[in-house]
């Protein structure tokens, strides 16, 4: 489904990039899937909004989440077989690779990753993310972000915004069709897309990657404007 000596070719050629990219690591890989794994996230993008976990706080809006349903059921089989090639020990080798982390360990219970879509209007508050899985207690490392957005325009605006320290505009990269992305998760990685969104849906994959717990303090996700902020869980 994936070729792999491809992956890990351009692993070894981004991966001083990625270290020294600022504000933090992070590289961007555009036609990253091959056709056919493409062709079934799309196909299988979930329509039901029944289905979806909506994520609600003072931060974001119209933001939700698919890693399972009230029913069971997380998804079609020929979607899990591409989400799985995804959390495999060959991909965690690219992933490592790339980030020079090692011992990267995948989520099987997809903790707010997954399906990803964004409505109209919606919108997400500079942020780091949350440092540490709940169920396992693993320290998050980096994401991947697959974008599934079709005929993408600027004036939609949706993209995503990395930031500096000092919360400054470092990075701008737009949600294109099969336009990969993965970055360092960290508690400066700061990064989100505050403009409200002009087109009806923003479609993505996300996947997060773990390790061994490093000593990191734990924390949920991180707002820097709002110092005040307390995490309230998905529902």
């Amino acid at each position: 489904m994936l070729d792999y000596d491809k992956l890990w070719r351009l692993a070894d050629e981004k991966r001083s990039s990625y270290l020294d990219a600022k504000p933090f690591p992070w590289a961007v890989f555009d036609h990253f899937l091959p056709y056919d794994p493409l062709d079934i996230l799309c196909e299988f993008f979930p329509q039901d909004d029944a289905t979806w976990k909506r994520i609600k706080n003072p931060h974001t809006h119209n933001r939700t989440v698919i890693g399972s349903t009230p029913t069971g059921k997380i998804w079609e089989p020929e979607v899990e077989e591409v989400f799985n090639v995804l959390m495999s020990a060959r991909f965690l080798q690219f992933m490592e690779r790339l980030t020079g982390i090692t011992g990267l360990i995948s989520d099987p219970y997809y903790a707010e990753a997954g399906f990803y879509a964004m409505r109209e209007g919606g919108y997400l508050d500079i942020h780091a993310d949350f440092s540490h899985h709940d169920k396992l207690g693993l320290e998050r490392r980096c994401n991947l972000l697959i974008y599934l957005n079709d005929n993408w325009k600027p004036e939609y605006k949706g993209d995503l915004v990395l930031y500096d320290r000092e919360l400054k505009e470092a990075q701008r990269i737009a949600p294109l069709i099969n336009r990969a992305v993965i970055f360092e998760a960290s508690q400066t990685s700061y990064h989100g897309n505050p403009e409200p969104l002009q087109a009806p849906i923003r479609k993505a994959v996300s996947m997060w990657y773990y390790t061994l717990p490093t000593g990191r303090p734990k924390h949920r996700a991180i707002f820097p404007l709002d110092p005040t902020f307390v995490h309230m869980p998905t529902t």
